[in-house]
């Protein structure tokens, strides 16, 4: 997708262990002044509007699970969740909210971005609403669930960039924060976007493309990855500033091994089995829940 190589209400009950609850608390332990973006204002903002790059995938992966009926009951609880959490965010992000240590948004630029993040968010929502009411996936609403995502994506992404570019430089040092933040967020998205792509291969879309975009995903979280825990200097990041940071990531590259090589294998052609989307379905969201706890680790970083 353009512009990802540029690189200068409710629990998640079900078979998730809080990982919603991990995704509202890890990070938030600094209250920060409402009257300027300090330094741990920024992070918290970039840490948020990363989640919500997550967020658009992991509904399209849910629909898409949900229509391949594997654990059917787990990922529409986890569609109608990821869809209220990314609604609700959206708001937050733009009104700020004190339960989240978030200020309202002041910067114009960001104020336009979540605009057009609101514009297309509009019916990819009232698709996913159709199908959380319906309890199923027709074909209309398949179709408008293909069409709307990645542009979700797009403008998602597009407020993080502007949200870095706008406060990332606030501070010795705060600049690489941001943008390794910035990456780091960006991971989880790719966990969610690499499933979606690989149930999608099941249910709708061109093969051969499916295949090139899977691939292109596996590869952006590869490198990503082996620039945060400094294995490649590819792209421009801050290498692990604690201990406990560099141990998340190695247990992240740990899980990853295992899962991107079955991803890999899907890529290169072979059709995934549905073992194998039960298997996607409990592993992504360890490998999510894993680098989720490092984006925290990050946002917590001192200075």
């Amino acid at each position: 997708m353009p512009g990802y190589r540029d690189l200068s209400r409710r629990q998640f009950s079900r078979g998730l262990g809080g990982l919603a609850t991990s995704f509202v608390v890890l990070g938030a332990s600094e209250r920060v002044a409402s009257a300027a973006p300090s330094a741990a204002q920024t992070r918290r903002k970039i840490n948020l509007a990363g989640r919500q790059r997550m967020l658009s995938q992991r509904i399209a992966k849910a629909a898409f699970m949900f229509q391949l009926e594997v654990e059917p009951d787990r990922h529409l609880e986890m569609l109608a969740t990821a869809h209220d959490l990314f609604d609700t965010t959206l708001k937050d992000l733009r009104r700020g909210n004190p339960d989240l240590f978030l200020d309202p948004e002041e910067n114009l630029e960001v104020i336009k971005g979540l605009g057009r993040v609101s514009s297309a968010w509009s019916p990819y929502r009232s698709a996913v609403k159709e199908v959380i009411e319906a309890q199923q996936v027709s074909a209309i609403n398949l179709f408008a669930i293909v069409r709307a995502n990645l542009p979700v994506l797009k403008a998602s992404h597009a407020v993080v960039q502007s949200l870095e570019a706008a406060y990332g430089g606030a501070g010795a040092g705060q600049s690489e924060l941001a943008r390794t933040i910035n990456v780091a967020g960006r991971q989880r998205m790719l966990t969610q976007k690499m499933t979606k792509e690989s149930c999608q291969l099941s249910i709708y879309g061109r093969p051969k493309e499916l295949r090139a975009q899977l691939s292109e995903t596996i590869t952006l979280f590869d490198t990503s990855l082996k620039a945060l825990t400094g294995a490649e200097g590819e792209v421009s990041v801050v290498p692990a500033p604690t201990q406990a940071i560099s141990d998340k990531l190695a247990e992240v590259d740990t899980i990853w091994q295992e899962f991107g090589a079955v991803m890999s294998e899907i890529a290169g052609g072979r059709q995934p089995t549905m073992a194998e989307y039960a298997y996607m379905s409990t592993k992504n969201d360890v490998l999510l829940k894993t680098m989720n706890e490092a984006v925290g680790l990050y946002e917590n970083v001192d200075g």
